[in-house]
């Protein structure tokens, strides 16, 4: 897991919204097995976000390499426009 989710702020305020609910719903459950049902949701909300996370950097990446082509063909030929 990469650690740096863990400070970001929308990541904690889902993290803590998705405990405040598992927490009101199992509220006479003991400790040991409300940690245990609380892993879950945890696990799923964090593999969710690091997805979107990792979906979003993916398109920023491949909206940067377009634009970097669609440079490049201009560059050519603006070389080739003064050269000839």
């Amino acid at each position: 897991m990469n650690n740096s989710i863990l400070t970001n702020e929308d990541y904690q305020t889902q993290i803590k919204a998705g405990i405040d609910e598992t927490v009101t719903y199992n509220q006479n459950t003991d400790p040991n097995t409300l940690w245990e049902i609380l892993k879950g949701p945890i696990r799923n909300m964090t593999v969710k976000y690091v997805t979107k996370l990792k979906k979003e950097a993916n398109k920023n990446e491949t909206n940067i390499k377009k634009k970097l082509e669609e440079l490049e063909d201009c560059i050519f030929v603006l070389i080739h426009k003064f050269t000839f």
